[in-house]
């Protein structure tokens, strides 16, 4: 069944005024999340945290102004690679402990092509979002992380329909009624994309087939960001 009504878009268009950095029509919300504590190198033993803690004025890319947003189901994905001379990567969670609280709602979801990831739910309280995994380093070898939010996987027919339930669950003032694209970020400091420029071309052009880049021109093959989706390269030592 199909309605002869304005469409969902249609019906904020008057409420939307701002102009799109880019041509798409999205929220692209960036989200910061700290490495703790940042390091390039670690040692077998240390423990690192990737935390989220961030108020409800979120920052949109896209529209690049703030907008406060309240209850947001965020559902942030993360992976962990380890680079190997033999394979085109190795699941980093399968040689290191994984340590995430229940209220966060996790779950481990193995996988075949692009690696084991680790799903939860960010909780809100008090106008702040949080989340938060850390990671027993027990492996020695150079790693990185990949992040994003299950948001995004929305299939293009159910979009709308997403969209319906988001604007009955969630508080924004001055919605578009676009659809909704978070960008994971590195918040704490520097990524190590030039100290691991050799794993972070592997990255791109072997396990995700081309499909990156970079804003600083390293990786110019794809049409995805490393620095929004949470790329940190670090390396493990005895």
């Amino acid at each position: 069944l199909q309605s002869c009504g304005p469409s969902f878009e249609e019906r904020f268009a008057e409420a939307c005024p701002y102009e799109l950095r880019y041509p798409v029509k999205r929220h692209q919300f960036e989200i910061p999340f700290d490495v703790i504590p940042h390091k390039l190198t670690y040692k077998v033993g240390d423990t690192m945290t990737l935390r989220a803690s961030f108020s409800d004025s979120l920052y949109d890319n896209n529209m690049q102004t703030h907008f406060k947003v309240k209850n947001f189901p965020f559902r942030p994905y993360i992976i962990l690679y380890k680079f190997s001379d033999s394979v085109d990567f190795e699941h980093g969670y399968r040689l290191n402990e994984l340590i995430v609280e229940d209220k966060y709602d996790p779950k481990y979801v193995v996988g075949n092509i692009r690696g084991d990831e680790v799903l939860g739910r960010m909780t809100y309280e008090d106008s702040y979002y949080q989340y938060e995994i850390k990671i027993v380093l027990q492996t020695p070898g150079i790693y990185s992380t990949y992040m994003g939010d299950a948001f995004n996987d929305t299939p293009k027919d159910l979009v709308e329909a997403r969209l319906e339930v988001v604007e009955n669950q969630i508080e924004f003032e001055d919605y578009c009624g676009y659809s909704f694209s978070p960008k994971l970020v590195i918040n704490s400091g520097d990524t190590h994309f030039n100290e691991h420029l050799d794993e972070l071309v592997h990255l791109d052009e072997v396990i995700y087939r081309g499909g990156l880049n970079d804003l600083g021109g390293k990786l110019e093959n794809g049409s995805l960001a490393v620095e929004w989706l949470g790329v940190f390269l670090f390396e493990v030592t005895e």
